[in-house]
């Protein structure tokens, strides 16, 4: 199987399937085939795109995520396929996942893990853009208690983002964190970023035969993607590194902008407790659940997740 990607689709096309390869067809005549099993995440983002019933079938199938996008081009909608895991395994998954539930100090502990290494990873962010902060930030990851008791999470967050926003390419555009309706164009990048990373978490919960609501540190009973967003924590520095890549940030965030993005994202990823082994994104996300699912099973193990803690592109080498 070739590496899987980010397809992003910007024009009036209709997607169909031909002799088992996603066909897309734009309106001038142009074509291109994909396996649907190469493609992670399709992103629809022109309002003329028509789908196939048999190609959304495919899709789905091969365990793609597919986004829609509302007016303004930001995700509105997942398309998420169903677990692929039999009746068995998912059974059991939610049978450890409600023992969780009533494993407070377990629960707790997954919590810590997570916010830890999210905490770490935003000093490597730090490091990676030369910019002041790292140190502290890796001393406060160091602090990190159990369920995030002193509020770690929050103290980092707020220190982080003032040096992120002090990049000499950053502040002159924006200067704080928007996560919704962001009118600039780095957190309107940030917050696509983020989307993109979320739908690919969620898929592979889903392949795992998780059950999505079910989260550790986000339990808002309106949420069906908690655990995704559980997840997405330690992962947020791969959407913050791709974003600092930006040459141009005044630049209007469509087209080929987009797909700077997008290439971005898909980097090269470290894991903890995994030696040197060295995964593409989709991977690195796999390999996470696999060791989540481990520490649900083994509820008496000590807790090794395997979480980002380097991140490489083909023009950064640290």
């Amino acid at each position: 199987m070739a590496d899987q990607q980010v397809l992003l689709i910007e024009s009036q096309c209709h997607i169909s399937m031909d002799t088992g390869r996603v066909l897309f067809k734009k309106t001038d005549g142009q074509t291109r085939t994909e396996l649907a099993e190469d493609i992670a995440v399709l992103c629809l983002h022109h309002e003329q795109i028509t789908i196939s019933h048999h190609a959304l079938r495919a899709l789905s199938q091969a365990s793609c995520a597919v986004i829609t996008t509302d007016a303004q081009h930001m995700p509105c909608g997942i398309l998420h396929p169903l677990s692929q895991q039999s009746t068995t395994i998912a059974n059991t998954r939610l049978h450890e996942q409600i023992r969780l539930e009533f494993t407070p100090e377990r629960k707790a502990q997954l919590w810590q893990n997570l916010i830890a290494q999210k905490i770490q990873n935003s000093a490597l962010v730090l490091r990676l853009l030369k910019l002041n902060g790292a140190l502290r930030l890796e001393r406060l990851a160091q602090q990190v208690q159990p369920d995030d008791a002193t509020n770690a999470e929050g103290q980092a967050a707020k220190y982080y983002w003032q040096q992120w926003f002090a990049h000499p390419n950053i502040t002159p555009v924006a200067n704080k964190r928007l996560k919704q309706n962001a009118g600039d164009l780095v957190n309107a990048r940030l917050n696509y970023a983020y989307a993109v990373l979320r739908a690919m978490i969620s898929r592979e919960l889903i392949i795992a035969g998780l059950n999505p609501s079910l989260g550790v540190g986000h339990i808002n009973r309106g949420n069906p993607f908690n655990l995704a967003d559980d997840l997405i924590e330690p992962y947020r520095c791969v959407a913050e590194w791709a974003v600092a890549q930006t040459e141009d940030f005044e630049a209007e965030f469509i087209g080929i902008e987009k797909q700077y993005l997008l290439r971005d994202l898909m980097c090269e990823v470290k894991l903890t407790h995994d030696a040197d082994n060295q995964y593409r994104l989709p991977q690195a996300i796999s390999q996470t659940l696999q060791s989540y699912c481990r520490a649900l099973a083994e509820p008496s193990k000590p807790i090794k997740l395997k979480l980002p803690k380097e991140l490489h592109h083909e023009n950064q080498s640290s």
